[in-house]
């Protein structure tokens, strides 16, 4: 789609390898790179909190696929594997890094990126735009 070809899925996700890399670690294996990374993106373009964006993978097919989730096949990640992964970026202070490779893809376009990306989830399942789930205080973002 639209944001495979603006994004360099393989630059964001090789400065993120190295400190995601889990191997040999007790406890779950961790969700893939590729799909916790997909996830972060949705997260800041649609402003949903940690628990908003756990509830926005099990209800919207566009976002699942999006992040090459298959509900049924695949585990959809927890609010506090989302947390984790976002406290993860910003402890390697990669947040910057991984949004600078968008905006120096897209170029110009970058500033409307997160107005464009919603409009291309959304069509996707031929489904309304998607509406911001209220946060965890239960208030809208």
């Amino acid at each position: 789609g639209d944001m495979e070809l603006l994004t360099a899925w393989s630059v964001i996700e090789s400065l993120v390898e190295p400190p995601y890399d889990k191997t040999g670690q007790p406890g779950r294996p961790p969700m893939p790179l590729k799909a916790m990374l997909r996830i972060y993106y949705m997260q800041q373009w649609f402003q949903l909190s940690d628990p908003a964006m756990e509830g926005a993978l099990y209800d919207s097919q566009s976002m699942q696929r999006f992040a090459g989730l298959e509900m049924g096949r695949d585990a959809i990640p927890d609010e506090t594997t989302i947390l984790n992964f976002r406290h993860l970026l910003e402890e390697h202070q990669l947040t910057e890094k991984i949004f600078a490779e968008v905006r120096k893809k897209m170029g110009p376009a970058a500033a409307s990126a997160p107005d464009a990306f919603a409009e291309v989830v959304s069509v996707r399942d031929d489904a309304p735009p998607i509406d911001r789930p209220v946060a965890w205080n239960g208030r809208r973002p």
